[in-house]
């Protein structure tokens, strides 16, 4: 297939004939939008376009690699005068590299790249050669692809009747994407100057029925260089039907693609006062890049411009810190993101780094504002209503933890769990002064406020006939939202009894506990008394009637209670007693000292006595059924070791068989003496002996 161009054409220098393609379909384009200037026309500098006429632009399927046409070059095949070879340029480091010639296609005076195929394997050449591919014979088409070696040698394409209506000056063809149909721009006179477009469908693998001409776009003038997108929906091509060359798009109307919308020019930045032609998308449609003269000393130029954002979106990413600390606030689930007042899942966050991602259609303005629960936030506004680019921004956000924490509690008589009554008028006090704003519910006696952190607090409810028992609420040392329980008490002036007071120690660190929300001190005899702890220290203070024997215990979430019998038989009235109190944390090695297990003297018998005692732990390890204890029965050294050894297995062995008896599975429990080999007081004393005559627990 054999052209050449003039003036009117196409731009040339003195005596310059240029031979017009066209190129393989790939994506449609979509509707042009000029609110940026990355949507104008781009030339595409000085390592593609120089002082000779570049044209012909042909992009392989991954962008990666642009085959064009310079014409009059030095270095071309038929040197500097009348020819036309094909030329490359690879994307490297966001640039175009300095352009070279393609090697081994260079065989023609006039030498043209048509398309290649989306796979990027196979192209469509200008011309028939030998059967080694050097020489040219004539006009028509050849297929080279792709090998190891680098492009085959070319085979003629057979197209019916090409050779009588391939007559003139200028010529073009593209390929549908499925390669069944083509487009051609084809005149039968010889050198004649106007050409017409045409169709022709494949009938074999390397033929093609005769060209069909389109009636409803071909005109008067030259309409050249055809392109069709991918989806066969637009065919672009160049005209001077309105006296200048400009591109035009047409769409077909059926199938066949024999009848075709009325051609409609581009717009005006691409189509300028100077010279347009070879209009080729991308193969995904957003950008094109075609020939101009627009921008150029006269010679043809290759330009670029993007169609449509082929990925709408805004990418915001940024850290979410403590406005207090300055810190990351790193934690699983720590915070969300809420955009446009609304919590979007789509946020992907790292919890380890507190940083977040997300994208978001462009066209928008979007408040972006960090969530957390107990946190106050401030906003970040990305507008990106009037961009049309992907484009990437950074938005950082605070989240200000609430410089206040939540306390909820109750104002009780002391030693019981009912709310002091409401005709005593209770009022709940704070450092001294009468906290108005604050009530206690009439019928429950239950209360809540905000206080601010950072600093300790006394706290005290006072009610009419009762007397008020003040405790410290110390938030010194905390610098974020809680949520706290604190009890307060006051007690009838008339009926005063025993202050028995002390601190709940953790066993395993031997430092007061942690206070949790359910800790509590329970007396066994009276489960409706209750104490009022100080969160702060974990000290507890409850009153007592005296003249009777009690067993009191600490208990609290995760921990199993330590119950110990408090003889205030002999105490009078406004006595005060100290006792510490112990919790064990239930975890695998910890031993529990069972204070109330009797049995009768020198035998394996448990007494009445030790049933109570036993039963907590038949309802621990109902709450906790993935648990397995050793009971470990324990003597003193009285006696030989052999006896002690036999007599502290038998006592273990009645545990068991006790704890087993309430449902218990057996297999859970492991009964062992020890004799007198494992004392934890000295048996030099008898309160010592006593110590040492025990039953233990140990969790396994």
């Amino acid at each position: 297939m054999a052209g050449r161009t003039n003036k009117t054409a196409g731009p040339v220098k003195k005596n310059l004939n240029l031979f017009l393609m066209a190129l393989l379909s790939v994506l449609a384009a979509g509707q042009l939008t000029w609110a940026q200037s990355s949507f104008l026309p781009q030339n595409l500098g000085k390592t593609v376009n120089s002082g000779y006429d570049e044209t012909n632009p042909v992009v392989t399927p991954d962008g990666k690699t642009l085959f064009f046409v310079r014409a009059n070059h030095p270095n071309n095949n038929y040197g500097s005068f009348d020819s036309q070879d094909i030329w490359f340029s690879e994307w490297i480091n966001e640039q175009w590299s300095e352009a070279r010639l393609v090697p081994g296609l260079n065989n023609a005076r006039y030498n043209a790249i048509l398309s290649i195929s989306p796979d990027g394997r196979t192209i469509l050449l200008n011309g028939v050669f030998n059967k080694k591919g050097t020489f040219f014979k004539k006009r028509g088409l050849s297929i080279s692809t792709l090998t190891s070696a680098g492009w085959s040698t070319p085979e003629a394409l057979r197209v019916k009747r090409l050779r009588r209506m391939n007559g003139g000056l200028n010529a073009g063809a593209t390929l549908s994407n499925d390669g069944k149909y083509m487009i051609l721009a084809l005149t039968p006179r010889y050198n004649r100057k106007r050409m017409d477009l045409y169709v022709a469908e494949r009938k074999s693998d390397s033929k093609f029925g005769r060209p069909k001409r389109l009636a409803d776009i071909s005109s008067r003038q030259q309409d050249q260089a055809p392109f069709l997108s991918a989806d066969g929906k637009t065919l672009y091509f160049a005209s001077d039907r309105s006296g200048n060359f400009d591109i035009y798009a047409t769409h077909p109307k059926n199938e066949k693609w024999k009848e075709w919308s009325k051609p409609v020019r581009l717009s005006d930045t691409i189509n300028t006062k100077g010279w347009e032609s070879y209009f080729r998308t991308t193969l995904k449609g957003s950008v094109a890049y075609y020939a101009s003269t627009n921008q150029s000393t006269g010679a043809a130029d290759i330009f670029k411009v993007k169609l449509f954002e082929e990925n709408p979106f805004v990418e915001i990413k940024g850290i979410v810190t403590n406005a207090r600390t300055a810190l990351p606030l790193t934690g699983k689930g720590a915070w969300k993101i809420s955009i446009n007042g609304a919590v979007v899942d789509s946020v992907r966050i790292q919890a380890d780094s507190a940083t977040y991602k997300v994208r978001l259609p462009l066209g928008k303005k979007y408040e972006l504002r960090p969530v957390a629960e107990h946190y106050t936030s401030s906003a970040g506004t990305i507008d990106v209503s009037k961009v049309r680019e992907f484009t990437k921004a950074r938005q950082d956000l605070t989240l200000a933890p609430y410089q206040w924490v939540r306390v909820e509690g109750q104002a009780l008589v002391r030693g019981t769990t009912q709310p002091i009554p409401s005709d005593a008028k209770p009022v709940l006090w704070i450092d001294n002064m009468p906290a108005d704003t604050i009530q206690l519910d009439p019928l429950t006696g239950k209360y809540e406020m905000r206080i601010k952190h950072g600093k300790a607090y006394q706290m005290q409810v006072k009610a009419t006939r009762y007397e008020s028992a003040p405790v410290t609420l110390d938030l010194t040392r905390v610098d974020g939202y809680q949520e706290l329980h604190q009890d307060l008490y006051a007690e009838k002036e008339k009926e005063k009894g025993v202050t028995l007071a002390g601190t709940i120690f953790d066993k395993k660190t031997g430092k007061p506990a942690q206070y949790r929300r359910g800790m509590r001190v329970s007396v066994d005899q009276h489960p409706e008394w209750s104490a009022a702890i100080d969160t702060a220290n974990s000290r507890y203070e409850i009153r007592l009637m005296p003249g009777a024997v009690y067993t009191v215990g600490a208990e609290s979430p995760g921990y199993f209670p330590v119950f110990e019998k408090i003889d205030l038989s002999a105490e009078k009235d406004a006595a005060r007693y100290l006792k510490d109190l112990t919790i064990v944390p239930v975890e695998v090695g910890q031993s529990i000292r069972l204070n109330n297990i009797f049995f009768e003297s020198g035998r394996a018998v448990l007494k009445k006595e030790s049933f109570a005692e036993l039963d907590k732990v038949v309802k621990f390890l109902q709450e906790n059924a993935d648990l397995h204890i050793e009971i470990a029965g324990h003597t003193d050294n009285s006696g030989s070791a052999a006896l002690n050894l036999q007599l502290s297995n038998a006592r273990a062995k009645a545990v068991v068989d006790y704890i087993a008896s309430k449902g218990i599975d057996k297999s859970r429990l492991v009964g062992k003496g020890y004799g007198m080999t494992k004392p934890v007081a000295s048996n030099a004393t008898k309160d010592g002996m006593a110590q040492n005559r025990r039953v233990e627990f140990t969790i396994l």
